[in-house]
């Protein structure tokens, strides 16, 4: 029977809120006595029904915060244990409600213009304040403070990672942050790299900047180059850029290269084992040997590096060696030896 009651209350849309199964809140315009100016709900549950009012939260009452704050300012004993109801609805009885609000009012203000000289008053607009009509609780929002920009400087150079010395370049970007190179490093970063850029920020370095450093190494006597000069000499660092990317592209396929090496040299699998091996002999290592070529006539400290690295890594650290299942691993490190004493090699064979 609750069920059936509570379908037909749902189609004629009057079932306001559903609580756990066995209890269903209703509410039924007819059963709101005469006078009541609060609604009332039905509670069905598997014993029957009753009527019990609806506790209804409103906006007619401050916040509790503002009520205790209110209640602090009339020196109202035992506030805190009182409830949001009680608190009000005392506050109204034993005191002039709307003159607590002006004098909590009055008391914010006073203490923004003790903290912040010149701060907004209570009706400047955006400080949250209107007519007691429109915002009967309003508040003073305290003026935004600026974020004092830190006046201390780098001590450590961003190039070398050393203490600034005396013989510093003082570079300011943009956005009046200013920043200290030791010169010597600095007019070093430029001419080698051919970059003229603040190596930090990316920055690019105007002519009037590169004439500063031009002017601070003249000043400290470093006898190097002008960067000014050198940024108009462009065939020079155009061949220069192009002699960097080509060394990093032999680099990368030395690695793939060593990969596949290693992936050869790791090969359990004895059907594989031979195919693994065909590939090693005719395109790994004279591949290895052919691009390492290149970058030893181009860069040897660079050649003689990578080699050392990618022994290393066709070993594999000591703690866990790379497998070696098919005893390549004796081929390939004595492949990489002939090519380290400039020996003609024998792909190991």
């Amino acid at each position: 029977a609750t069920l059936n009651s509570y379908n037909t209350l749902l189609k004629k849309k009057q079932v306001i809120a559903v609580g756990p199964t066995s209890n269903l809140s209703i509410l039924l315009s007819a059963s709101r006595p005469a006078g009541c100016s609060c609604s009332q709900s039905l509670v069905v549950d598997h014993i029957g029904i009753s009527i019990s009012p609806a506790t209804m939260q409103t906006r007619s009452s401050p916040s509790l915060s503002t009520l205790h704050g209110l209640a602090k300012q009339a020196q109202l004993e035992k506030f805190e244990q009182l409830s949001k109801k009680e608190l009000y609805a005392r506050l109204k009885q034993q005191y002039d409600f709307e003159r607590l609000k002006r004098a909590q009012k009055f008391s914010y203000k006073r203490k923004l213009e003790e903290s912040h000289e010149g701060g907004a008053s209570s009706s400047a607009p955006g400080s949250g304040c209107g007519s007691h009509d429109t915002a009967p609780f309003c508040t003073v929002k305290e003026p935004a403070m600026k974020k004092r920009r830190s006046g201390s400087i780098n001590i450590v150079d961003p190039i070398m990672f050393t203490k600034v010395g005396k013989q510093k370049f003082v570079y300011v970007r943009p956005n009046g942050k200013a920043v200290q190179y030791n010169i010597a490093s600095l007019v070093d970063y430029i001419l080698c790299t051919g970059d003229f850029c603040e190596p930090e920020t990316r920055i690019p370095f105007t002519d009037a900047d590169l004439k500063k450093i031009d002017e601070a190494a003249i000043k400290y006597n470093l006898k190097k180059q002008s960067v000014l000069e050198a940024r108009k000499n462009v065939a020079f660092y155009s061949e220069l850029k192009f002699r960097r990317d080509a060394i990093f592209g032999l680099e990368r396929c030395l690695a793939e290269l060593a990969a596949g090496m290693l992936a050869a040299v790791e090969e359990a699998d004895w059907e594989l084992a031979e195919l693994a091996q065909m590939r090693l002999v005719m395109q790994l290592l004279p591949g290895f040997a052919d691009a390492w070529a290149q970058l030893r006539a181009a860069d040897a400290p660079a050649a003689r590096a990578a080699l050392r690295h990618h022994r290393e890594y066709l070993a594999g650290p000591p703690n866990r060696p790379a497998r070696d299942p098919q005893g390549l691993q004796a081929v390939v490190q004595g492949f990489l030896d002939q090519l380290e004493q400039g020996i003609q090699p024998d792909f190991g064979f």
